[in-house]
């Protein structure tokens, strides 16, 4: 059986498909304990303006880490 590559683009041009789109505002939003940034992109090819919304699946911690010395002897 023959593998079919999917290609996804997240940011290009949801009016015409151009690949390239440019962000003119950024905004981080707390809603309900969810964290997510507000992108407003133009498109270079047909001047489309529109909003995106990208969501943090799971944000990172800071890990505790516990220091060893190692001996060598």
């Amino acid at each position: 059986m023959r593998n079919k590559q999917i290609t996804v683009d997240l940011v290009g041009c949801i009016k015409c498909g151009a690949v390239k789109t440019v962000v003119s505002d950024s905004r981080t939003v707390i809603k309900d304990n969810i964290h997510f940034t507000r992108r407003k992109r133009e498109c270079l090819k047909c001047d489309a303006k529109y909003w995106t919304k990208e969501v943090i699946d799971h944000p990172a911690r800071p890990h505790n880490y516990s220091v060893q010395q190692v001996s060598g002897g």
